[in-house]
């Protein structure tokens, strides 16, 4: 609910202000930057579910086939910080869609990828330490309610 896609951002002025406005990254991720840099200044971000934004094809696929964006997607999910165990679980979760299983493997050989070739990253100690942070948080989250719907049945 907090992430909000590039393409329909809006910002305070004084959000943007603080946080640098945007700020070019190679291989994208300008979008993420600048709103999880806000909520790390300590904006509230949002986004609203009733308005919507249609991408006429697949993320990432703008240059590439799908498979080959799923690899992309897993080398910027390192760029840009994901903890090694959030990886994890988005690579489990992705096998669930299509292209069944191999989704997951591209998703996370991507990211493992990127951490031999010791891909840089372009964001501060500060926003990666406050990212991870907030991705433990929500493993957490949905640990916990996974094991409140178990204690139910």
């Amino acid at each position: 609910m907090e992430h909000v896609s590039g393409a329909c951002q809006m910002f305070r002025r004084e959000c943007f202000e603080e946080i640098g406005g945007y700020i070019p990254i190679r291989g994208g991720g300008i979008d993420w930057l600048a709103v999880t840099t806000a909520r790390m200044k300590g904006w509230t971000t949002r986004t609203f579910i009733e308005k919507t934004c249609v991408h006429h094809r697949k993320i990432g696929t703008g240059d590439s086939g799908p498979w080959a964006a799923l690899f992309k997607y897993g080398k910027k999910n390192y760029m840009l910080g994901n903890h090694p165990l959030w990886q994890i679980s988005r690579s489990v979760f992705q096998m669930r869609r299509k292209p069944y299983i191999w989704g997951g493997v591209l998703l996370m050989s991507g990211y493992v990828w990127g951490y031999i070739t010791r891909l840089k990253r372009p964001l501060s100690r500060e926003l990666l330490i406050f990212y991870r942070g907030e991705q433990m948080r929500r493993l957490k989250d949905i640990a916990s309610r996974a094991m409140g719907s178990e204690k139910e049945r």
